[in-house]
């Protein structure tokens, strides 16, 4: 919000007006402009856990107040909870897409002029009559043109044609200010809205169907839900199997990714875990780390299915006895320590 001020203070400034307040904006232009602010964010967000993946990260809320993409009228935790809502809620629809309803727009209809105050309307208007008065020059299809100089200022003059549209009078006497794209202010007319005359003032409006049409794209977009907080990754960059690992690396339960690997590893490939394995990245365990989460699981009791096997080099391995044997373990340890490198 505090941005789409800073621009209206400009136009503002341009036209010799009063500063722009945020008391002069009424509740339902305030939601409009925060909701603006809320879109803007998302879309930030989203690129930045795309960054995150890239770099083989997963992207968690109490990063993106550092970030920078919290918007300024949410505190972050607000911003959190809302962000977790909006992907559950764009999962549910994704879901069941055919029979979703179209989700209510968030916009708030304004009722008078917003951030465009009367007196900027009557110096575009005045602006498009000439400074002495006269009509502004007109182009060869009989339409008033318009150029801008090289600092960026409206200046009236022949050069680059505008076609303007069939408008009607405003009050003061010059051509509608309706559909006017917020250029002749100077300023850039924010995301999803665009400028219409109502009552007889220049009002900025959300443009029907915007929210639909200009979607955030974020069907990348995963959660994963921990005992310590939430994590987002892009589909689209990450696997989800590495997100799972980086999850509980995150997580920074130690015994459960020590099951969980070598649970994997024997189900999937089928192979015992290589003690070297959990120093890699995501886990980026120590070997002391290792050995003492190895202690702690053999002293609990509760995984009664974990194993160890080692190869004639000294090499450990760990295994699942859901999945592999004891025999057939020690077997492809011994390929994968000793004799692999042979045929290499």
């Amino acid at each position: 919000m505090e941005e789409e001020f800073a621009v209206l203070q400009e136009s503002a400034d341009a036209a010799g007006v009063e500063q722009v307040r945020e008391e002069d904006f009424t509740p339902e232009e305030i939601a409009a402009f925060e909701e603006s602010d809320l879109r803007h964010a998302l879309a930030s967000l989203f690129e930045a856990v795309r960054i995150c993946s890239a770099d083989g990260r997963l992207s968690a809320p109490d990063e993106w107040e550092e970030a920078g993409v919290v918007p300024p009228h949410l505190s972050a935790e607000d911003f959190e909870m809302y962000v977790y809502n909006y992907l559950e809620e764009r999962s549910a629809s994704l879901k069941d897409e055919s029979s979703a309803e179209e989700p209510a727009t968030t916009y708030r209809t304004a009722t008078r002029a917003v951030g465009v105050p009367q007196p900027i309307a009557a110096a575009s208007c005045e602006r498009a009559a000439g400074e002495d008065g006269e009509d502004a020059p007109e182009s060869e299809d009989g339409e008033a043109s318009v150029r801008f100089d090289e600092a960026g200022a409206e200046s009236r003059g022949e050069g680059l044609d505008s076609d303007l549209g069939d408008r009607g009078e405003c009050e003061h006497g010059e051509s509608d200010c309706s559909g006017d794209s917020g250029d002749e202010l100077g300023f850039d007319v924010p995301e999803g809205f665009e400028l219409v005359e109502l009552e007889g003032e220049l009002t900025l409006v959300p443009i029907e169907g915007a929210d639909e049409t200009d979607e955030i794209a974020c069907d990348d977009m995963a959660v994963l839900v921990g005992k310590r907080s939430y994590y987002l990754y892009s589909r689209d960059v990450m696997t989800d199997r590495y997100a799972h690992w980086a999850f509980l690396a995150r997580e920074d339960d130690r015994i459960v990714t020590f099951v969980e690997c070598v649970r994997d590893e024997s189900r999937t490939y089928p192979r015992p875990m290589s003690i070297d394995g959990l120093k890699n990245e995501p886990f980026s365990m120590t070997d002391e780390e290792i050995v003492e989460t190895w202690e702690a699981i053999k002293e609990s009791g509760a995984y009664p299915d974990i194993e160890t096997t080692a190869a004639s080099n000294g090499d450990v391995f760990f295994y699942s006895t859901e999945y592999l044997n004891p025999a057939y373990a020690a077997s492809l340890a011994e390929w994968h320590a000793v004799e692999r490198g042979m045929y290499l």
